[in-house]
């Protein structure tokens, strides 16, 4: 509900800002536009998420954040079967995950940028794997420790295992059309929180396995938590990686077909100009796009021939 009333204060008071122009259109991906309708927005929006990369980027992220509705689910229930009060659970419940969280959060961002400048875009991916492995052993510690070292234990793994917000969500966005990322980043979350949301009711069937196999009522609870708490930050980190194997090949695709369209739109548009500027002239102004591929990218060549037998000749290389 008072997301709800948010949302409408959001309405009626925000107003997105005039876009200035830049005296460049945004290259449009496979003929979309802004003047394309739902249809074709909605089928590139598919095919963009049909591909490896944003289909593993998709189910890591859904498992990951699995993992923290887990835990947010069985906090309280785990910390009262060890003898906490609410009173006590409060004391430190009520500030960790969002001071901790958010720090974890911007501290993700940042850390990305910074080695994304000197190593490339896929170092990003592996900011994802290592910090999720090393926030496994704190979340594990959150259950293994004894209070109040097992509230500590919860620090690290919320800055260290909260960094993957931004940078998958950074990573998505490279991997998406410019003319679909916003409809693209709500799928993503559409996708990510309908998983995660659900994979707490898997809590007690695995607590009532480990009971029927002989623990005790704390440690049936304790080992469904190993399982989908740590136990889901090293299966996402897993699923980062593999992620990472195909990431390459996607990021060329949407380089390529990207830099063909502008400079495809680059050569139509020197060819009205020409043909604009000289009109009376016998000799023609043609501009043709040539695509040639290699083994490594696609080399896109834009040519005018111009008056006189001159030529103007571009060439872009998409890796």
């Amino acid at each position: 509900m008072p997301g709800i009333v948010l949302g409408v204060v959001i309405f009626v008071t925000v107003r997105e800002p005039s876009r200035l122009s830049t005296g460049e259109s945004e290259p449009s991906y496979r003929g979309t536009s802004d003047s394309d309708g739902w249809g074709t927005r909605l089928w590139v929006v598919v095919t963009a998420f049909v591909r490896p990369s944003t289909l593993l980027l998709c189910l890591a992220g859904s498992v990951r954040n699995a993992a923290g509705y887990v835990w947010a689910y069985n906090t309280q229930p785990y910390f009262e079967s060890v003898g906490q009060t609410p009173l006590e659970i409060a004391k430190y419940m009520s500030w960790l995950p969002l001071v901790a969280g958010s720090i974890g959060v911007v501290f993700g961002g940042c850390i990305s940028d910074q080695v994304v400048k000197r190593r490339g875009l896929y170092t990003r991916v592996w900011v994802l794997v290592i910090s999720q492995l090393v926030a496994a052993p704190f979340a594990a510690g959150a259950l293994f420790l004894n209070v109040p070292w097992s509230y500590l234990s919860l620090i690290p793994t919320y800055i260290i295992g909260e960094m993957w917000v931004a940078v998958t969500l950074t990573v998505l966005v490279e991997l998406l059309p410019a003319s679909v990322r916003t409809s693209g980043v709500a799928t993503y979350f559409f996708i990510i929180s309908n998983v995660g949301g659900n994979m707490p009711l898997l809590v007690p069937p695995l607590q009532t396995a480990f009971t029927n196999a002989g623990y005790s009522q704390i440690d049936s609870l304790r080992g469904a938590l190993y399982v989908l708490y740590p136990g889901l930050y090293v299966a996402g980190s897993i699923l980062f990686l593999i992620t990472l194997l195909s990431l390459r090949r996607d990021v060329a695709h949407v380089a390529r077909t990207t830099d063909f369209v502008r400079l495809s739109q680059s050569a139509s548009s020197l060819a009205s100009d020409d043909s604009a500027a000289a009109p009376d002239v016998g000799h023609s102004s043609v501009a043709t796009a040539t695509v040639s591929d290699h083994e490594e990218g696609l080399i896109v060549t834009a040519m005018d021939n111009g008056m006189g037998g001159d030529e103007g000749r571009g060439v872009g290389w998409a890796q």
